[in-house]
């Protein structure tokens, strides 16, 4: 099962919409987002992470990791405005 395979049977599991945008913090700062100051967590979901290997002779890894995803209503776009103040 697939990291967007986990997210769809969550979704399913806790009635939320299935367009409904679930994404690590990580994931919403790529997309030119912050989460709110103050948010805390809604949605804990068991997914893959993968690690890289150290150097080229070995194999990465893949493990199942607790991940913190937030939703769209909890995030806002990234202020890259800088003003001296």
């Amino acid at each position: 099962m697939t990291n967007q395979q986990i997210v769809a049977a969550y979704k399913q599991e806790q009635n939320i919409p299935l367009d409904t945008p679930l994404y690590t913090y990580g994931v919403w700062r790529n997309q030119g987002f912050q989460v709110k100051q103050g948010e805390r967590c809604k949605h804990r979901v068991k997914m893959f992470k993968y690690v890289p290997a150290k150097d080229i002779t070995s194999k990465g890894r893949c493990y199942r990791n607790c991940m913190y995803l937030f939703e769209r209503s909890q995030v806002e776009p990234i202020n890259n405005d800088k003003r001296g103040g």
